[in-house]
């Protein structure tokens, strides 16, 4: 969520962060949450350059969604992949759990 958000604004010229000291590394744990979110406009937020380079990923992000969003399988490919790694996910945890190495070996 937090890297979603801040790609979003990131096109229109900001610095949006939530929990910004999320990774940190000290004693207390918590510090990682506080500030709650960071809101601040880019310095480079009229550089031409970066106008050209936000615009080209805006552009790129558009049409990617369009041509992905145009095949009728795509999504129907998206939900039987999702069912399948969650399938397997689910079978490696239950083998996990049950002390099964190899899948084959399964009563």
């Amino acid at each position: 969520m937090r890297l979603i958000l801040w790609f979003i604004l990131f096109h229109f010229g900001f610095e949006f962060w939530l929990f910004p000291n999320y990774f940190i590394d000290s004693n207390n744990p918590l510090d990682s949450f506080i500030p709650f979110l960071e809101f601040d406009k880019r310095d480079d937020m009229f550089d031409f350059r970066m106008l050209v380079l936000r615009l080209a990923s805006a552009a790129a992000i558009v049409y990617g969604a369009r041509e992905f969003m145009h095949s009728e399988t795509s999504m129907d490919d998206v939900y039987s992949t999702f069912s399948d790694v969650s399938n397997d996910v689910f079978e490696w945890g239950q083998n996990k759990f049950l002390g099964i190495s190899d899948p084959s070996q399964a009563i």
